[in-house]
């Protein structure tokens, strides 16, 4: 979820309306079947969460798998703002 939303505490409809979003999308996805492989980068902090997404994953046919970063911290990961040092 971006930072933006997840952190607003005055506007927690918004977190709810596109964590609801993005479930919508995803079973759409693994419904059609048109990709071998969907990856969902988003992070899952409810059991409940993780568990839709799995049992949609699986009920369409996907071999469901869950990985955790290896830095958690925004703050010293580099994944979504790579240096150009990362990138060449």
């Amino acid at each position: 979820m971006p930072p933006e939303l997840s952190s607003n505490a005055s506007f927690p409809f918004i977190a709810d309306a596109y964590e609801a979003s993005l479930l919508k999308a995803f079973k759409k996805t693994v419904e059609e079947g048109r990709f071998r492989v969907v990856l969902v980068d988003a992070p899952l902090l409810k059991a409940r969460q993780l568990r839709d997404y799995w049992t949609a994953g699986q009920a369409a046919g996907y071999e469901v798998y869950v990985s955790r970063p290896l830095e958690t911290d925004p703050e010293v990961s580099t994944v979504h703002d790579p240096t150009s040092v990362q990138i060449f």
